[in-house]
């Protein structure tokens, strides 16, 4: 992928119901998942081990019984995270016991974040790892090990290595990795501070502070996060910095490449909403400054979801407003009612302006106009 512009992470050491029947046919990893781009295995950057250790955990730990019904996805992943701890018998170290599951977000552009969807799956005698096929498979998402957890659904970003990452910057990248922080708790945290945070238990955690003293720094500043406005929803256990990192930035839509003595962020963040059928005609409205515009032919009492003339979705946006930048994208997708973009910050503000006018209008409140850069 093109790296438009980039902010840079300097690293400074010193130094349907589905069934328990489908569920054990499916893999128990990453035959679920899927990457963006040409990603190396976690293991060039000497994971440790994290991930097979994971793996073992998914294989090993046996849920006697799970009975879901209409429970929403994210608290159905965070009782099997629960269950996970309690279960994990093998495992001595009590604060070892169990994984971390990570639920990307989706958004609606009428409602702002999408409400998780509702899972209902039954099951015994499972796997973990089949358990949790169980129930991605309920709300058609998929899942795969990234980064020290379990991610499931969104798009699911993963760190890009530098294809001649030198020995050195290696040993770093392994030195970052050693640092264990044992709880991160983000709720609706902006992704900025969720960054210093990070570093600040980094710095705390560190096994051989102060004598290697950890600076992450971000060039040429934090102001482009700020302005884009991402918050954050994020708990693991026992995740390394370098991980929990990763994870924060793959919350907020950011993908992220490893080079020399930095991570390299691409400012172009990533969101994927879900759609109402009359979304398209809102669009249309606004583009032509009529609450009350109507298409031809338009039958108000088909739900359908559907385009209004031959367009693609980054040329309505550009009919409201939007001016589309190289690198930039606007991807809908029929069969999921699913729309993802990928923007800077100045267009991720504009779109959430659109839908915040296009939201008013539908309300009634026809007086609102918050495309307040357009004469």
């Amino acid at each position: 992928m093109k790296i438009s512009k980039l902010l840079s992470f300097s690293l400074l050491f010193c130094s349907g119901p589905a069934t328990a029947q489908e569920a054990v046919r499916e893999p128990i990893n990453g035959g679920f998942g899927f990457s963006a781009g040409p990603i190396k295995p976690e293991a060039e950057v000497n994971d440790g081990g994290r991930e097979s250790w994971i793996r073992q955990k998914l294989k090993s730990i046996t849920i006697p019984k799970l009975s879901l019904e209409s429970v929403p996805l994210d608290e159905a992943l965070e009782l099997l995270v629960n269950r996970s701890v309690e279960l994990d018998t093998r495992e001595p170290d009590p604060t070892k016991r169990g994984i971390s599951m990570v639920l990307r977000p989706e958004w609606s552009s009428h409602k702002g974040r999408a409400a998780a969807p509702e899972v209902s799956a039954q099951g015994e005698n499972l796997s973990l790892g089949e358990a949790i096929s169980l129930v991605a498979r309920s709300v058609d998402k998929k899942w795969r090990v990234s980064n020290g957890a379990v991610v499931v659904g969104g798009q699911i970003w993963g760190p890009r290595i530098d294809e001649n990452l030198s020995p050195e910057i290696a040993k770093t990248l392994a030195e970052w990795n050693t640092i264990t922080l044992p709880s991160i708790n983000f709720e609706n945290t902006p992704l900025s501070e969720a960054l210093r945070t990070i570093q600040q238990k980094a710095v705390e955690f560190d096994p051989i502070a102060p004598t290697r003293p950890i600076d992450l720094k971000i060039h040429p500043s934090t102001e482009p996060l700020e302005s884009a406005g991402h918050r954050i929803d994020l708990k693991l256990r026992n995740a390394t910095a370098y991980d929990a990192l990763a994870h924060s930035f793959a919350q907020g839509g950011y993908d992220f490449e490893v080079r020399e003595k930095e991570f390299h962020i691409d400012d172009l963040g990533t969101n994927t909403y879900i759609l109402e059928w009359d979304h398209w005609l809102w669009m249309m409205r606004i583009a032509k400054r009529d609450p009350g515009f109507t298409p031809p032919n338009f039958d108000p009492t088909d739900k359908s979801i559907r385009m209004f003339g031959i367009k693609h979705a980054k040329q309505i946006y550009e009919d409201c407003g939007t001016e589309v930048n190289e690198g930039e994208s606007f991807i809908y997708s029929v069969v999921t009612i699913q729309m993802i973009t990928r923007l800077g910050s100045i267009n991720y503000e504009r779109v959430q302006k659109i839908h915040k006018t296009m939201n008013d209008w539908r309300a009634g409140r026809i007086d609102e106009w918050h495309l307040d850069w357009l004469p």
